[in-house]
């Protein structure tokens, strides 16, 4: 984001690198506001597995393994040697959600 939060907050919009579309999007200062009401992530509402690349420099692992070890019985954690792109996992991420569903 090129903005600071005190401009992102004035504007009401700011742009934000969105790693899905693979481009900035503009964002509302909303979801900033929003985001301060969730310090504790909340439990999940249903058992989670989560693949996560030890390599990842956007999102750190250990954000995905204080997740899992706050609730043990509800997230899979399942790491892989990688970085933010798993794609190279697809055959991975294929299987377990083959055997998510199978499990349902």
């Amino acid at each position: 984001m090129g903005l600071s939060l005190a401009e992102w907050e004035a504007d009401g919009l700011g742009e934000l690198f969105h790693y899905g579309f693979n481009r900035p999007v503009r964002l509302r200062y909303d979801l900033e506001v929003d985001g301060r009401f969730y310090q504790t992530p909340p439990p999940p509402p249903a058992p989670i597995t989560i693949i996560h690349g030890t390599e990842d420099e956007v999102v750190p692992v250990a954000a995905s393994r204080d997740f899992a070890r706050a609730y043990p019985d509800q997230v899979q954690l399942i790491e892989v040697t990688a970085g933010h792109n798993i794609n190279g996992r697809l055959p991975l991420i294929w299987q377990t959600l083959q055997q998510v569903c199978l499990a349902a």
